[in-house]
């Protein structure tokens, strides 16, 4: 068995010489197309040319800072629109130089939380301001002016009812001296008033605590009670018959029981004599002193 016939057919392709690209079409003879590719450029973008822009990017530029003492560290505090140009090598970066429309990040804008509680709501309580409650959590945020603050955030609660604000004052404990004359004494002990929250951030005042002590048993209620009324005297010089008063006197007065009552009683004698060399007065020929014990000398 032979081989069949194999007839081959010829296509001609026309080479022209290529600058800088080959061009895509029919041959002028007729056979075959021409594929061409595009041209590959010959370098990188120029130096500064625009790639991109964003809006409202955080401005990343010393000055611009604030300390945050939950992070331990400085947090840029405004905002701008910027763009990203080329470095003539086939890179970029961000041009801060350039940036446009710097403006302070907004108030509120969240930094950083921390899980300590917040005091909130003041309220005026006895001419001053305290808080009436507490959030779980403070956050930093930006202050809308370039710096940053501390705010509530989480859950807020009022403090509970009974917690105490501030003194609402004292007021002494008396008692009436003697029973039906009407005039009462403070008896030693007083009562603390406070101011407290109502749990609802509100406040009210207690109904106090009693303090102090009662005066103890034998101390004087007043001075302005004493009735029957006797100087003791010395008679100065001897036989002399000018009397003077040695220091010492006595009286019925009302006295502290040590239970927060008063009694009548005769405390006798009150008070103490002159002191040693006290001068008494002269009688024409001698100057007479205090001896200290109720007599005289001259």
């Amino acid at each position: 068995m032979g081989l069949g016939h194999i007839t081959f057919k010829t296509v001609s392709i026309n080479l022209n010489k290529i600058g800088t690209g080959i061009s895509s079409g029919r041959s002028r003879n007729g056979f075959g197309n021409i594929v061409s590719f595009p041209s590959v450029p010959a370098g990188f973008p120029a130096y500064g040319t625009v790639l991109s822009t964003a809006s409202g990017v955080t401005y990343e530029q010393v000055g611009y800072e604030a300390y945050s003492a939950f992070l331990v560290n400085n947090v840029y505090t405004n905002n701008c629109d910027v763009n990203t140009v080329a470095d003539g090598a086939g890179g970029s970066f961000i041009d801060w130089a350039n940036a446009v429309n710097v403006y302070p990040k907004p108030n509120g804008t969240f930094i950083a939380i921390s899980p300590a509680n917040f005091p909130a709501n003041p309220v005026v309580v006895a001419g001053d301001y305290y808080n009436s409650g507490e959030y779980t959590d403070t956050n930093e945020v930006h202050s809308g002016t370039g710096n940053i603050i501390t705010v509530g955030a989480g859950m807020f609660q009022n403090y509970p009812e009974g917690q105490n604000i501030t003194s609402a004052g004292s007021q002494d404990n008396t008692t009436e001296v003697p029973n039906g004359s009407g005039n009462f004494y403070g008896n030693g002990t007083y009562t603390n008033y406070m101011y407290v929250w109502d749990g609802w951030g509100s406040f009210y005042q207690d109904g106090g605590s009693s303090a102090g002590s009662y005066y103890s048993a034998g101390t004087e209620v007043s001075s302005n009670l004493r009735y029957n009324i006797v100087y003791l005297e010395t008679e100065v010089p001897s036989g002399s018959g000018h009397w003077e008063n040695n220091g010492k006197v006595d009286f019925d007065s009302y006295y502290w029981n040590g239970t927060g009552n008063a009694n009548s009683n005769n405390y006798n004698p009150n008070g103490s004599f002159y002191s040693n060399g006290t001068f008494i007065y002269n009688d024409g020929m001698n100057d007479f002193y205090w001896n200290g014990g109720g007599s005289y000398y001259i």
